[in-house]
């Protein structure tokens, strides 16, 4: 599943489902490669969940519009969609 609005400009929704309870790590990334941020890093249950991103940075600063890529990995997967912050 894509994250919703995108583009975006302040916040989007990143959902995702699960089949089983497994660790997930949900990062987000710059177009250079740097990471922003670590939005889920846990043991999560089966089923729907979603992570929301407020543009901000592991110090809470907003970054700037460009684009930016999610990775989210898990026992199933590693998956990496872009991201289009305009503000």
């Amino acid at each position: 599943m894509k994250n919703y609005p995108n583009p975006f400009n302040g916040q989007t929704v990143i959902p995702f489902d699960l089949t089983r309870s497994m660790p997930v790590k949900l990062e987000v990334f710059s177009a250079t490669g740097e990471r922003i941020v670590t939005l889920v890093d846990e043991t999560l249950n089966a089923g729907r969940h979603q992570a929301i991103w407020d543009s901000r940075n592991e110090n809470g600063l907003t970054v700037g519009s460009g684009i930016y890529f999610y990775k989210l990995q898990s026992n199933q997967q590693v998956m990496y969609e872009k991201m289009i912050l305009v503000k």
